[in-house]
């Protein structure tokens, strides 16, 4: 049993990196709702004094909608963390990447598909979850039931990846028929952004071009030290397993370190040339 001491230090030191993390997104969440939000949509005359008061109003709105969220899930606390974390990733990650990946090649859609195709998404998501249940799959022969509380989250898993992908691909594609009602101004940014998209990178300079070596030298250095340090720790009492796995993963960092460091080196040589 650890010392009072101890763990009063394990308790500070796990609010602390918790917080760490925590005022970065709070941050960034009432940034992008004062500067992309209330600013260009709501007043964009926005004194800066007032939005630097109602960003932190937002931070604390948004801190309290956290907290909130965080007592919503102590309710899944006999669900496992990894089936959590699963149903979480597809329940709110989904909704937003379907209209990322499809934005990126299909340009035909009004302004409002994602905001839209998001919300219908989140909203096809509790409604697997609340509103369905693996007996809607009874009827398929062999899976007649009862069903084990294993069996029951992978339903819900698999369910909410099946209706949300669905749902939101047919919407993201529905709203493309609305394209034409939007305004010119519109679509000259949507084709302004795919002629940008479909362009090929090029170096504009040979200061842009040193500082991108610069910084594949800065990480192949980098790599190469922490790669080092992983591989030391296969000195640690362990067995033969884990100590092949500190090997490998340090080792794999290793090379790739050294790969970035001689390719850094090579295209100095070459640039310093006449």
């Amino acid at each position: 049993m650890l010392p009072q001491g101890m763990l009063g230090l394990l308790v500070c030191s796990i609010f602390a990196a918790t917080l760490t993390t925590m005022d970065a997104g709070l941050n960034q969440g009432a940034g992008i709702f004062v500067r992309n939000f209330y600013l260009p949509v709501v007043d964009p005359d926005c004194p800066e004094r007032r939005l630097l008061i109602l960003s932190k109003v937002a931070t604390g709105v948004f801190g309290l909608v956290m907290i909130g969220i965080g007592l919503w899930f102590s309710r899944f606390r006999e669900m496992g963390l990894f089936d959590l974390v699963n149903q979480l990733a597809v329940s709110l990650t989904l909704p937003m990447v379907v209209p990322l990946c499809l934005g990126l090649f299909y340009k035909r859609t009004p302004a409002w598909s994602t905001w839209s195709t998001i919300a219908i998404g989140l909203t096809c998501s509790f409604t697997v979850k609340y509103l369905l249940g693996p007996e809607v799959v009874s009827w398929i022969p062999g899976l007649e039931g009862p069903f084990t509380a294993e069996e029951t989250t992978q339903f819900y898993l698999f369910a909410t990846v099946a209706v949300v992908a669905g749902v939101c691909i047919a919407w993201f594609f529905f709203t493309s028929l609305f394209y034409d009602r939007s305004s010119p101004a519109y679509r000259a940014s949507v084709d302004e952004f795919f002629t940008r998209l479909w362009t090929p990178a090029t170096e504009d300079s040979r200061d842009d071009a040193h500082v991108d070596r610069s910084v594949g030298g800065s990480i192949g250095k980098l790599s190469l030290v922490y790669g080092a340090f992983v591989a030391l720790l296969c000195l640690i009492p362990n067995s033969m397993q884990g100590r092949l796995c500190f090997v490998a993963c340090g080792g794999t960092m290793v090379v790739v370190g050294a790969v970035l460091a001689y390719r850094h080196r090579e295209t100095s040589s070459s640039a310093r040339r006449p």
